[in-house]
């Protein structure tokens, strides 16, 4: 009697196979759904996957997304998605890959030919991996994401450690940590430092850009924005702190809304350059001048004749200004209300700069001079 069944039952198979397409198992005779290629139907038995080990499913030649099997080394049933295993248990309303290490290891670990690590989370965050001592998120990948997180109104990819790194991406093809905005008015990527000291975001190169920000269209490759310190701020020991180039427009363009305070402000304060420009015109202004700066530092200032300053035609100009080298240029104009109806020129002492009376005759007290100085 058993065989008899066991043969009608595959008969019934082979049938509804060779007249459907489709295939049904179950006790009761009945068809398989109509979107269904297989049907089972219990209620008293399971679906049973294959069942291999980890390097079993791994050597799965060319697997294809969708494909399912039970792991036995790590006891959870894996997916083929985005042509990486994932495990089934990944909750879809809070973190798509969760993971907290206390070792000096890495919170979140995989090594794949497509996407290291892919998380994807509703509500919550994309990935999350936090570590003590080692990588908060470490992803490789040999020609995709090593990272790749998306959430729908949360933090896509979220790497904490309180030592090391919270999250690095490499790539040697692509970008190594990559950010897209679907958004016009939410930012893309957010970088946030809690204390009040320490950096939020650090771009570090042995060679190469620290930072590169390109626009396609329109918009700001780079944006700098502080309420009380600086939008920007640029810093080399050896090299150049900023560079700016541009094939068709201004390689640096700053723009004043302020009628009060100045668009751009290059302080040298170690005897460097300040400002160094090489181009077809180097530096054009639409707008004003402003010189800042203390009395001793100016490029631009006013001096006052005095006796402890002024021994016969000749008022001395201290060296402790800009105006401290032979080679430097100056020029000299009267200041309003304190007309020196003479002629009078500049020269240099041998140890500062001095202004004359041409004439040979004294230097009235009490004159004002403007002085610009020009650094050669």
């Amino acid at each position: 009697m058993k065989k008899i069944y066991y043969i009608s039952t595959i008969l019934l198979c082979v049938f509804l196979q060779t007249a459907n397409a489709q295939m049904g198992v179950n006790s009761t005779g009945a068809l398989p759904a109509s979107s269904a290629m297989l049907d089972v139907s219990s209620t008293n038995k399971g679906f049973l996957p294959p069942r291999m080990t980890t390097s079993q499913r791994n050597a799965i030649a060319s697997p294809t997304d969708g494909l399912v099997v039970f792991d036995t080394d790590l006891g959870e049933l894996y997916v083929r998605r985005f042509g990486v295993w994932s495990p089934t248990n990944i909750p879809r309303t809070g973190f798509g890959i969760s993971n907290v290490s206390t070792a000096p290891t890495i919170g979140v670990y995989n090594t794949g030919t497509g996407v290291g690590i892919n998380g994807v989370g509703t509500t919550g965050s994309g990935v999350v991996g936090t570590s003590t001592s080692g990588f908060g998120v470490y992803g490789v990948s040999t020609n995709l994401y090593g990272v790749s997180g998306f959430s729908a109104n949360n933090v896509g990819v979220y790497g904490e450690s309180t030592s090391s790194y919270g999250l690095m991406g490499v790539s040697t093809s692509q970008s190594g940590v990559y950010g897209q905005n679907n958004s016009s008015t939410n930012a893309t990527a957010k970088f946030v430092n809690a204390s009040a000291s320490g950096t939020s975001g650090r771009f570090e190169g042995s060679g190469g850009i620290g930072v590169l920000g390109i626009m396609s269209s329109s918009g700001t490759g780079v944006y700098g924005e502080s309420n009380t310190g600086d939008g920007g701020y640029f810093k080399s020991t050896s090299g150049k702190g900023l560079t700016a180039t541009s094939s068709s427009n201004s390689a640096i363009y700053a723009d004043n809304t302020s009628a009060t305070a100045p668009v751009a402000q290059f302080a040298n304060l170690s005897g460097g350059t300040a400002l160094s420009v090489v181009a077809q015109t180097a530096l054009d202004i639409a707008g004003g001048i402003r010189v800042s700066g203390v009395a001793s530092t100016k490029a631009a200032f006013k001096i006052t004749t005095s006796a402890s300053n002024t021994a016969g035609n000749v008022l001395t100009i201290p060296n402790t200004t800009l105006a401290n080298n032979a080679t430097d240029i100056l020029l000299v104009t009267h200041a309003f209300g304190t007309y020196l109806n003479k002629p009078f020129g500049v020269y240099w002492t041998g140890a500062s700069w001095g202004i004359y009376v041409e004439d040979l005759t004294a230097m009235p007290i009490g004159t004002v001079f403007n002085v610009l100085v020009i650094k050669q």
